[in-house]
């Protein structure tokens, strides 16, 4: 490698000079080779996986020096060629993967409820490749006023798209249109998730199902009155007749009728192609270049709602979703129209960069500091009570995904309960555990979690997984949270909110979500630190 101190001034011409440029050329674009390919948009990745394949491109010119070929750049040439291809690479892969000034960009609706999909279509201003659902999805309705909810299937009679193949029905469930028992009763038989609730009435039948992944119930609708059999008997007809016949709830609204309802979704699906389940949504991205997605799901749930939102931030791809799920996202500022943009990015590539460093440094320098005191922590807990000295739990992370937290244990073996309570009501936390929860000590294991970049310094408390739920049902806009890195402390823990109070703590985590800066982390560390301080003196 170039010694700094003894780089010696050479000035390269003829062959010479035609050997250097045909090294470098050579050596940076075979390591650049990655970066030819589709890859995600981030600001942040492109560059920094840029300048990665630079500094490879580096390393292969400089084994050439070390085993003194003859055709060796020279170290001057190498250092200056290293610099200067560390700005300029970068940047060119910035400019070429922008987005077209004006452009409104390609559009995939993604979601597992074709009656949203249906629905978000036309408020879509952008041009449309398609949607993403699974071969067996769910229609929701946005309207409050009338509420309903259809399985779907291929053997219902909604052709998904004109290549879509029809899939086998379901052996546990006998909802075949038509069976002679079907055309006797002139009943509908609906297909419902697992935790649906079915409520029946002598004189019409509503029905509202919850629908989880790949699981299904069903359930029969009495008899209605002659004059409502007979209205019914010529809809099922009519829909035989088009082999378009889903299965559904009667909606409250006597204007949307079972047939109208159906062919609605007919027509606005063969419109629109299918371009596969939810599980191509990455390969769709990258081969299509999509520029937004809209999100068309039941519910925000964690898998597949954020599960969506993680894969389009790691592409750079914005994404829209329904008004209604504006309390379960960070939303851009703007008026709030039929589809509100999502805030993925709600930090730039600097405050990202800036932010990672500080983690690293601060987490290396107390791994070294406090590594004498973490061996005596690890004792005093051995000789108070029985059991392992640490303890691991499931904490969300960013978009929904987990991580295990490593902390010391403060409690008795089993003894956790997902209610929150406080220490003072805790009666299974040991000895040392009340005086390492006082003084916070038994978050050191976690620098390790933050040096790995599973958490930061700084930022909204990562929550165990079990206790989720319960805050959610106070704070139900609690999933904002999961739009950034949880960290070691935060503006919530420094003001003295607690988890037995989900809003404020909410409140705080938003706050510094929208404030965030490299001087407040320095803020909030220093007053942690001053409250640690405080801790030790009383």
């Amino acid at each position: 490698m170039p010694l700094f101190n003894r780089l010696e001034v050479t000035v390269l011409t003829g062959e010479s000079l035609f050997w250097a440029i045909l090294l470098s050329v050579l050596a940076v674009t075979g390591c650049l080779l990655p970066l030819y390919k589709p890859r995600p948009r981030r600001t942040l990745d492109t560059a920094l996986f840029a300048q990665k394949r630079v500094l490879v491109a580096t390393f292969v010119l400089a084994t050439l020096g070390y085993f003194k070929w003859s055709h060796r750049l020279p170290r001057a040439t190498l250092v200056m060629l290293t610099t200067i291809l560390l700005v300029t690479i970068p940047a060119l892969f910035l400019a070429i993967r922008r987005r077209p000034a004006g452009s409104t960009g390609r559009t995939l609706i993604v979601g597992d409820d074709l009656s949203q999909i249906e629905d978000i279509a036309p408020t879509v201003d952008a041009a449309l490749v398609g949607y993403l659902c699974p071969s067996t999805a769910t229609t929701l309705s946005f309207d409050e006023d009338r509420f309903y909810e259809e399985s779907l299937t291929a053997d219902g009679g909604v052709a998904l798209s004109d290549s879509e193949p029809e899939s086998e029905p379901e052996p546990e469930t006998d909802t075949d249109a038509d069976t002679p028992q079907q055309q006797q009763s002139h009943t509908h038989v609906h297909e419902q998730r697992s935790n649906a609730t079915v409520n029946s009435s002598t004189t019409q039948t509503q029905q509202q199902a919850q629908t989880q992944a790949q699981t299904q119930t069903q359930a029969r609708t009495q008899a209605q009155t002659q004059s409502q059999t007979q209205t019914q008997d010529h809809t099922l007809t009519h829909d035989h007749n088009h082999n378009h016949t889903p299965n559904q709830n009667r909606s409250p609204d006597p204007h949307h009728t079972h047939s109208q309802h159906a062919n609605s979704h007919q027509t606005a699906l063969d419109t629109l192609p299918r371009r596969g389940g939810l599980s191509r949504l990455e390969t769709v991205l990258v081969e299509d270049d999509i520029d937004t997605v809209v999100l068309a799901f039941r519910q925000p749930d964690r898998a597949e709602f954020f599960g969506a939102l993680d894969t389009c931030q790691e592409h750079g791809v914005g994404v829209k979703v329904h008004r209604q799920y504006a309390d379960s996202v960070l939303v851009s500022s703007g008026a709030v129209d039929e589809l509100v943009d999502v805030d993925l990015e709600p930090w730039d590539p600097f405050d990202h960069f800036f932010k990672r460093i500080f983690d690293v440094i601060f987490a290396l320098i107390g791994l070294v500091v406090f590594a004498p005191i973490m061996v005596a922590i690890a004792a005093a807990i051995k000789l108070d009570s029985p059991g392992p000295v640490l303890y691991s739990q499931a904490r969300t992370a960013g978009f929904g995904e987990t991580f295990p937290i490593y902390k010391f244990r403060t409690m008795i073996p089993e003894g956790e309960t997902a209610i929150p309570t406080t220490d003072e009501e805790n009666d299974r936390i040991t000895r040392v555990g009340h005086v390492l929860r006082r003084t916070h000590l038994d978050e050191l294991p976690q620098l390790w979690s933050i040096l790995l970049g599973e958490m930061s310094v700084v930022g909204p408390r990562a929550v165990w997984t079990d206790e989720e739920p319960i805050l959610e049902q106070d704070a139900p806009a609690w999933r904002k949270r999961w739009f950034v890195k949880p960290g070691l402390t935060g503006l919530a823990q420094i003001n003295g909110a607690r988890s037995t109070d989900p809003n404020m703590k909410l409140r705080y985590d938003l706050e510094y979500i929208r404030t965030q800066s490299i001087w407040i982390d320095c803020l909030i560390v220093i007053r942690q630190v001053w409250m640690v301080i405080d801790e030790f003196r009383s």
